[in-house]
């Protein structure tokens, strides 16, 4: 009798020993194969088995096998980690661009009062890079679909929609996506002086802006237009961009009027801002737009 017990043992030991290897497999297979989508595994083959429960596969057996980054709930323990390590990693691009001393320019002014046409004029007579927050924020939504599923890309297709969305309503894209953005084009670029054109649009942008970066404008350029002027021009250009249409630029004027002038009556109680009158011809306009730089430079030189 002691003799056919112990044999029992020794096989139900074996089998237990058995699923428990090929169960841990199971566990190592659907940590590697996620592409993006929910993978249904093995759930039903190993409930089929009734084998006897193992500390092995509590992980794999009592919830779907893990998703991309994309897919993590914000209170995730993967997604916190990963939030650490893009947050380590801006922690060094802040340094990095502190210790540049950059000279940088925020272009604003309502949609359709000429900043992009006059920042070009700028780059070309005064060498400063462009950053414009809004083609950035384009480029971003334009180059999800073609990124793959590393650390940054993942936490980036967590913005992708939203960025979208909000560009299509006229609303304000959260500081955290813009400035990151911003920062990674201002270490690329090998400049150190830059306009960084539409942004901050609101309080919130501005100081997330200066408490990140450790960086505060040298001045402001305000493009003062009228409303009824931005609207003809916008209507009338053919850029193809998806946001120029009637609802979505009074939206944008809105956006502006409640949001971004507060930024300008800030800077200008510091005396930062330079205000140009962008009612008038583009040649006219930049005429007013060189004096700004010229006496800039002059102040730098003296």
């Amino acid at each position: 009798m002691k003799f056919n017990y112990l044999i029992k043992k020794f096989f139900y030991l074996n089998i237990t020993l058995k699923n428990a290897i090929v169960q841990r497999a199971f566990n190592v297979l659907s940590l590697s194969k996620f592409r993006g989508r929910r993978q249904q595994v093995f759930k039903s083959q190993a409930i089929a088995r009734q084998s006897p429960p193992t500390r092995v596969h509590h992980f794999s057996l009592e919830r779907d096998p893990p998703f991309p980054p994309s897919f993590l709930h914000p209170n995730s323990f993967r997604l916190k980690g990963l939030m650490g390590t893009v947050d380590a990693a801006n922690k060094d691009v802040n340094v990095s661009l502190a210790d540049k001393k950059p000279t940088v320019v925020f272009v604003l002014g309502g949609p359709g009062s000429g900043k992009g046409t006059q920042c070009a004029n700028i780059v070309e007579h005064f060498h400063y890079t462009h950053l414009s927050a809004g083609d950035l924020l384009r480029a971003e939504i334009k180059s999800g679909s073609e990124n793959g599923y590393d650390i940054h890309t993942c936490l980036q297709k967590l913005d992708i929609t939203m960025i979208q969305n909000m560009i299509k309503e006229g609303k304000i894209v959260p500081s955290e996506v813009t400035i990151r953005l911003l920062q990674k084009a201002m270490l690329e670029s090998g400049n150190d002086k830059f306009l960084i054109d539409g942004f901050p649009r609101n309080e919130e942008n501005r100081a997330a802006f200066e408490a990140v970066t450790k960086i505060e404008p040298e001045f402001v350029l305000f493009f003062n237009c009228p409303e009824e002027e931005m609207e003809r021009r916008l209507l009338s250009r053919n850029q193809g961009r998806e946001d120029d249409n009637i609802e979505t630029i009074r939206k944008r004027f809105m956006v502006f009027l409640q949001s971004s002038l507060p930024v300008i009556e800030y800077y200008k109680a510091k005396g930062k801002v330079r205000e140009i009158d962008a009612a008038k011809p583009i040649e006219e306009v930049f005429e007013a737009v060189k004096v700004v730089f010229i006496r800039k430079d002059e102040q730098v030189t003296a």
